[in-house]
């Protein structure tokens, strides 16, 4: 297998992808065909569908939930409520205090 990385990384691309889209809006995203998107980094050339779910804490964005699946159309607004839902538990019942100062929360 080759070193050379073949996925599209640049700055430009990275800020219009599907992670960087749930981050930037802070809104989960479902995204059925991951080929559909034309701004799509593959980072597993198996993965045909995703969902991203923002980590957010008192308003600030400390990362995203990013599940990609081989399987097209795998992701439903089920799964999205739930996920919502889990990550808001944690986000919220977790003890964020030990990434206050890291994250400036």
């Amino acid at each position: 297998m080759s070193q050379k990385n073949d996925h599209k990384t640049s700055r430009t691309v990275k800020q219009k992808s599907n992670t960087s889209k749930a981050a930037k809006n802070r809104q989960s995203i479902v995204v059925n065909d991951v080929y559909s998107f034309p701004e799509h980094i593959a980072c597993d050339p198996a993965s045909n569908s995703k969902i991203v779910i923002p980590l957010i804490y008192q308003g600030k964005l400390f990362g995203v939930l990013d599940i990609d699946s081989p399987s097209l159309n795998r992701f439903s607004t089920d799964d999205k409520n739930c996920l919502e839902e889990l990550v808001d538990t944690l986000m919220n019942y977790s003890d964020m205090s030990s990434l206050k100062n890291y994250y400036k929360v």
